[in-house]
């Protein structure tokens, strides 16, 4: 006998698994949405003009007008209604575009019907309604991500700041749960690294779920890797990738005792902590790394939750440079498709992973271009072994990329001129900050490998570039005896928050003396609209960003001198390289209305936060 409820089971399923469940609302049969609840109120299929409702009504609180309703039927003969026939109740997508109807005069609508019992041979029709418009069917016949679902309505931004969110928000978690049971801050990102890439091999991605022991599990994980790496020709760098991974087989709550405890609970359990962590990390961040274009550095994220308490990493000089500031390198630069770019600080290799992203989409469909790109036009250095194996590994989920990274000494002779021999023309880095060595010293470096009128993107702490004796002093004038600075941008108090490191970004143009009298141009870029919540650090909460970034590149492309925000000026080495040393706040423009919003977003600031 046939069970439309089993039909509903796998619909309700996909959603439920998808990673970006926890930003929508699900609703069964029923809405308490206003809105829809009065369009849907004379609905019925049977023509009563009483209410009726779709199997499922999905809505996104970020994108008031969109609406996803999806029909469901048992078998497939059932899913779609022969010319001629007018029978909206027994048809899946005759049921479906009946709803739609009703809904398209206020909203944007994708309808789904989704036909069949059995979940291997489901029969699926997607359907885009845009307000008042005729339904379009998509080619796609099954059930897509809600990632997938958003962007049809282009959606983009708001998808990735969703996207975004989730992985925070899961970094978060997951860093919790490791610190209840024991595992070490610096062990952890290169767990999460790991089981992405094991993941990627079907064999282990379909069997490790099944019951066994932990150190026979992580055996298992290590030969999947192993054989993934293998896969993608990763040669010589394979020895220093395992040789990370080899770690986790070390760790006893991972993969020795048969029994863990539990810091929270303060109980000892069953040890499947391994197992359960790879269903989480299969379940709620494998699935983006099937995305290339997004240009997401999923494991610097991690990485960065993982230490951002530890002063370890920030003894050593580690801070790695938050997403958007990754994206706001690329258009700094302005790339071309035919751009070199040369990181040589690389860390997880998130400046690499935002400016692949932009050359894949200067690139089109041109595959031959898009080869070119990930195999010769990104070259990173990184000299720490684990952060290499990061790097390496998240080029690699990005869809290669990983080709022309070395583990290594960036200022050492031999590797500037092996970078050299790549002519790359665009320099990014945010150098290690509190060594011996000069921060200065690393954006020189990077720029003696670019090619003549390259550009090179640096994040720096602010005292350097203030300097006016010492080592960066001189940095400063060697700097300007071979480069021009083009640009210098004072970055928000707290951006690497918890961290106290003011910072501010500098542009150079490549082997072209400083000319004198040449005008440098400065920008204050103190508000780029993020704010502290609790436990997830800075994040875009109210969607500023968008809009702050386009305004800032506008005005240094166009080279706008605006009050307050941006000044052009000419500079010396002893002079301090800041908007602040030259310009004057003017008072006068605020207005009430500025006092009012900055009064409800510290009120906001303080509910977020808990904060009494």
């Amino acid at each position: 006998m046939v069970n439309e409820r089993i039909t509903e089971d796998f619909v309700r399923t996909h959603f439920k698994n998808d990673s970006m469940f926890r930003n929508i609302k699900f609703e069964e049969q029923i809405t308490n949405h206003k809105i829809l609840k009065e369009l849907l109120k004379t609905a019925s299929k049977k023509g009563t003009g009483k209410s009726g409702y779709p199997e499922f009504i999905i809505t996104f609180p970020l994108v008031m007008d969109l609406v996803i309703i999806v029909e469901c039927k048992p078998e497939i003969k059932l899913h779609k209604s022969k010319k001629g026939e007018e029978l909206t109740e027994k048809y899946a997508v005759d049921g479906v575009l009946h709803y739609a109807k009703f809904l398209k005069k206020d909203f944007n609508v994708i309808g789904i019907a989704v036909s069949g019992e059995s979940e291997d041979k489901l029969t699926v029709s997607n359907f885009l309604i845009q307000k008042g418009a005729e339904e379009k069917e998509l080619p796609d016949k099954k059930l897509l991500s809600i990632y997938d679902y958003l962007n049809l309505f282009e959606q983009k931004e708001t998808a990735e700041r969703l996207k975004d969110s989730n992985l925070l928000i899961f970094a978060v978690e997951l860093n919790q749960e490791l610190y209840n049971y024991s595992i070490p801050e610096n062990e952890r990102a290169t767990i999460v690294s790991g089981i992405l890439i094991a993941l990627q091999n079907k064999t282990f991605r379909n069997s490790y779920h099944i019951e066994k022991k932990p150190s026979d599990l992580v055996e298992d994980l290590l030969k999947a890797i192993k054989r993934v790496l293998e896969e993608r020709c990763m040669g010589g760098r394979i020895k220093i990738l395992m040789g990370e991974y080899q770690k986790i087989s070390q760790s006893n709550n991972l993969a020795i005792s048969n029994v863990i405890r539990n810091n929270e609970t303060g109980e000892d359990e069953p040890n499947t902590l391994l197992r359960d962590l790879i269903f989480e990390l299969d379940k709620k961040v494998f699935p983006f790394t099937q995305y290339e274009h997004i240009g997401y550095d999923i494991l610097g994220q991690f990485y960065s939750e993982f230490i951002r308490y530890v002063y370890g990493d920030k003894k050593l000089g580690l801070v790695l440079t938050p997403q958007h500031i990754t994206e706001l390198f690329v258009d700094i630069a302005n790339l071309n498709v035919d751009d070199i770019i040369y990181d040589n600080c690389c860390g997880t290799a998130g400046f690499l992973i935002k400016g692949m992203k932009k050359l894949l989409e200067l690139a089109g469909n041109n595959s031959n271009k898009q080869k070119r790109i990930k195999s010769v036009q990104l070259i990173g250095i990184e000299e720490r072994s684990d952060m290499f194996t990061y790097a390496c590994s998240n080029m690699m989920m990005r869809g290669d990329g990983k080709s022309n990274i070395f583990l290594g000494d960036s200022l050492s002779l031999s590797i500037k001129a092996e970078v050299k021999k790549h002519n790359p023309t665009i320099g990014f880095l945010n150098p290690p900050y509190a060594k011996s060595v000069s921060e200065l010293e690393f954006i020189y470096q990077n720029l003696e490998c670019l090619e003549k009128n390259g550009t090179c993107v640096a994040i720096i702490p602010m005292n350097c570039i203030l300097a006016q004796s010492g080592k960066d002093y001189d940095w400063k004038k060697k700097l300007l005896e071979k480069h021009t600075l083009k640009a210098v941008f004072s970055m928000p108090t707290d951006l690497f928050y918890p961290i106290g490191t003011v910072t501010s970004i500098v542009v150079f143009k490549a082997h072209v003396p400083h000319p004198s009298g040449y005008e440098t141009y400065f920008g204050y870029w103190k508000d780029d609209g993020f704010i502290k919540v609790k436990n997830l650090g800075r994040i875009d909460f109210y969607g500023k960003w968008g809009q702050i970034k386009q305004n800032w590149i506008y005005n240094y492309r166009n080279k706008k001198e605006i009050e307050g925000h941006s000044i052009k000026r000419v500079v010396i080495p002893e002079d301090e390289w800041c908007a602040e040393a030259y310009m004057e706040t003017d008072y006068s423009q605020l207005t009430e209305e500025d006092f009012k919003k900055t009064l409800k977003e510290f009120v906001a600031f303080k509910f977020l936060n808990e904060v009494d």
